[in-house]
């Protein structure tokens, strides 16, 4: 049975991704903690996943990471970030633009995928990953 919230955050979310049960993020709108919604440090726009409740990545152009103190910026990313994945706290894949980048625990990686846009990217185990491209292009990384 689907139960409506109506004091629910009022601008239109485009990600949802939550831990548990208190804990739910609706992006672009705001955070569930199990009685009430905050708008309060609120999640930016985009595809969303985590791996807990203070490791949370969220792709909408630029890529963000909440620790659970704060939304930081990664910089060091190619723009045009739209998808993320991950397997764990060390395994996080963000898709976006021709290029696939990939988070080990201490560095970021980033490759050519060899089309212009990467619509989806998703984790299928430490280190290993798929993504799909326009025109059915599919790729995969394995170590």
């Amino acid at each position: 049975v689907w139960n409506s919230i109506s004091t629910g955050p009022t601008s239109g979310g485009v990600g949802v991704w939550g831990s548990g049960p208190n804990d739910v993020w609706i992006t672009g709108s705001g955070h569930w903690n199990g009685s009430s919604w905050s708008t309060q440090n609120a999640a930016p726009s985009g595809a969303i996943w985590g791996s807990g409740p203070n490791d949370v990545w969220v792709a909408g152009g630029n890529v963000s990471h909440y620790t659970g103190s704060g939304w930081s910026q990664v910089a060091s990313l190619p723009a045009g970030a739209n998808r993320v994945s991950g397997s764990g706290p060390n395994d996080v894949w963000i898709g976006g633009g021709g290029y696939v980048s990939h988070w080990d625990g201490a560095t970021w990686s980033t490759s050519w995928t060899g089309t212009s846009n990467v619509t989806w990217v998703t984790a299928v185990g430490p280190g290993a990953a798929w993504a799909v491209g326009f025109y059915d292009l599919v790729m995969k990384h394995v170590p």
